[in-house]
């Protein structure tokens, strides 16, 4: 039997350096650095040192790479939601995270914080 796929957007196999924070860890004020597993449009699944619970709420930084930016540095902040929980192969956890807002640039100086788009990705 062959499984559904509910994805709307193709994911892409690129590992992204990113940092986010988790706004129910107690350690919120602290980012925390990794890199994603793979991306779409509208999502993508990280690794995670740290146990994240199915609807957290995230504040992510992405670096994305020159390849697909066109630029030698570019930044994209966004906020997601903890969709889904896997265990990887290594034992560790991985967390498929669903985009709900994206900053515009530029970030206003002094602060991490851009135009919020209001409309979901």
């Amino acid at each position: 039997m062959k499984s559904c796929e509910r994805r709307l957007n193709p994911r892409y196999l690129l590992p992204i350096p990113l940092s986010f924070r988790a706004y129910e860890l107690d350690s919120a004020d602290s980012e925390i650095s990794t890199r994603t597993i793979n991306n779409s449009r509208s999502g993508l699944f990280l690794k995670s040192p740290h146990r994240l619970q199915v609807g957290s709420k995230l504040s992510l930084n992405l670096r994305v790479p020159t390849e697909i930016s066109g630029s030698a540095f570019s930044q994209l902040r966004c906020r997601g939601r903890v969709v889904r929980e896997e265990v990887l192969s290594d034992g560790t956890s991985g967390y498929g995270v669903e985009l709900e807002q994206l900053a515009s640039p530029p970030y206003l100086p002094g602060t991490s914080e851009g135009t919020w788009n209001s409309s979901r990705v």
